[in-house]
């Protein structure tokens, strides 16, 4: 094998849900406050989000939307984006009506 041929079978780090990308406005829940936010992506395993407040990596999160309900917590957050993590995989025809949606 060469330095340039793929090697079968090895992976390169946690394999990720497949990421869509959307701009879905929702309300997001902390610590029983509403704020205004987006989702930027959705994928079955979390979300990259937006909000002008601020969270920090351990937060709990609820999303609320007309067509979506789903609590994770913070894993990264970098300015007005967040990452997070979704306390339950959300099944495919959630994801479908979420797309649907825009």
């Amino acid at each position: 094998m060469t330095q340039s041929e793929p090697r079968a079978g090895l992976t390169f780090g946690p394999e990720r849900a497949p990421r869509h990308k959307l701009f879905e406005p929702v309300s997001l829940w902390r610590d029983g406050a509403s704020m205004r936010g987006h989702l930027l992506d959705l994928s079955a395993t979390g979300a990259l989000c937006h909000s002008d407040t601020p969270f920090g990596a351990g937060d709990r999160v609820l999303i609320d939307a007309d067509c979506l309900s789903v609590a994770g917590r913070v894993v990264w957050a970098g300015g007005k984006r967040y990452g997070l993590h979704f306390d339950a995989a959300l099944p495919a025809p959630v994801i479908e009506r979420v797309l649907q949606q825009r």
